[in-house]
């Protein structure tokens, strides 16, 4: 189950610690329910505090409990591009699904189909040599309207940047 959390009208004003155990308390109350039926919890990057990965991890290292990890979005990395090959070591072995897209440059920076952004090749180059073998997704968000269409786009583009990075154990199970 993927979740995001936020926090309370007064948050912002609690220190980082404070933040980590109050965020803790829903987080760990998900993730047990979750653990009843054996399933697992992947918090992800969606804005806010909770939204920021090094926050998620430390949530993550507070609770230590074995059925948390994260599902990273590309599409919601625009703060994350600087960062990215900082933290994201650090979050891999945590993570259950790495989700791609494009992202432009740009002040905002865009999301658009794999492939035509500036920065999603050397984020995905990043993962691939890490050694992260795990589910990979696309999520069809702003790229366009029909699912199929939209698709098509990213995996189009998804060879253009596995080409790129060479991946080519990749490229020859590309369907």
């Amino acid at each position: 189950l993927w979740c995001m959390f936020w926090g309370g009208p007064e948050f912002d004003k609690l220190t980082q610690d404070e933040k980590i155990r109050t965020m803790a308390k829903p987080v760990a109350y998900v993730a047990k329910k979750l653990d009843e039926i054996g399933c697992k919890l992947g918090v992800y990057n969606h804005g806010g505090w909770f939204g920021v990965p090094e926050n998620q991890l430390a949530v993550i290292e507070y609770l230590k409990m074995p059925n948390i990890g994260i599902v990273y979005n590309l599409h919601h990395a625009e703060e994350d591009i600087d960062r990215f090959p900082t933290f994201f070591p650090k979050i891999k072995p945590y993570l259950l699904a790495f989700n791609i897209a494009g992202l432009k440059l740009g002040n905002p920076v865009k999301v658009v189909p794999v492939g035509e952004g500036d920065a999603e090749t050397e984020m995905m180059k990043l993962v691939w040599k890490s050694g992260y073998r795990g589910p990979v997704g696309i999520l069809n968000e702003g790229t366009a309207p029909d699912a199929e269409v939209g698709l098509q786009m990213n995996m189009d583009g998804l060879k253009k940047v596995l080409t790129t990075i060479g991946d080519k154990k990749a490229l020859k199970t590309y369907r």
